[in-house]
């Protein structure tokens, strides 16, 4: 077990580990996207006229960024422990040198571990 996540309301492990990175690349993805189409909603409103609308628009797409950052700092922290084949728990946990034997295996070994065999498949939601 890696971690308890509350937007899934499960533990996070092994079987499910997949989909735990998946719906963080997923909603980092919609999120940028949502803040691409506020900006060009507020540009093309804010040149002809300035209004409430345009003024929702960049306060939805300022307020965005600390949840990318967030979760994107989140996203790093589970892809460098996916790399390394550790869970949270023991990067925090266990004493550096005996996360040594982790490091030497290899890192496309311990993708396809989570992610799967084929990499076609990597970044979709099946197993």
């Amino acid at each position: 077990m890696d971690h308890h996540c509350v937007w899934l309301n499960k533990c996070v492990g092994l079987g499910n580990h997949k989909d735990f990175i998946l719906f963080l690349v997923y909603f980092i993805a919609a999120a940028i996207y949502f803040d691409i189409l506020s900006l060009f909603l507020f540009l093309n409103i804010g040149v002809h006229q300035t209004s409430a609308l345009g003024n929702i628009h960049i306060i939805l797409f300022l307020s965005s960024f600390p949840m990318i950052y967030g979760l994107g700092s989140l996203l790093l922290s589970q892809l460098r422990n996916m790399w390394r084949n550790i869970t949270e728990l023991e990067r925090i946990f266990t004493p550096p040198h005996l996360l040594e034997k982790y490091r030497k295996q290899n890192v496309k070994d311990n993708i396809r571990i989570l992610m799967g065999r084929s990499p076609s498949k990597w970044f979709l939601p099946i197993h």
